[in-house]
């Protein structure tokens, strides 16, 4: 895992995890896991803010973060778009400005 220091960018860290017995790319399972004391997990804040919120998580690296990692939406734009492809793209865009991304 990477990090970098939140208050100075150039302060990084790499983490190495030596042995896990759970390896997983889903969110929702990887968040089950910690609930159920599996140890710590790596996962965006935005998978697991209702849980943090709660209590029922709490951030380890509370000064450190991850690097962005960025993200594309792409389509063919033009002014007759299917109204399907108008409401994910009005859908995604509310969930990124939700996630305080």
């Amino acid at each position: 895992w990477h990090f970098y220091y939140a208050e100075n960018e150039t302060l990084k860290e790499d983490v190495h995890i030596q042995q896990s017995r759970f390896q997983c790319r889903n969110g929702r399972a990887i968040v089950q896991s910690a609930l159920d004391g599996n140890g710590i997990i790596r996962v965006p804040l935005m998978y697991c803010r209702q849980e943090v919120n709660e209590g029922r998580l709490v951030p380890a690296f509370k000064y450190w973060q991850t690097p962005p990692v960025p993200f594309y939406l792409i389509y063919h734009q033009n002014k007759y778009q299917p109204m399907r492809l108008k409401m994910f793209i009005s859908y995604v865009m509310d969930q990124i400005k939700q996630a305080d991304l």
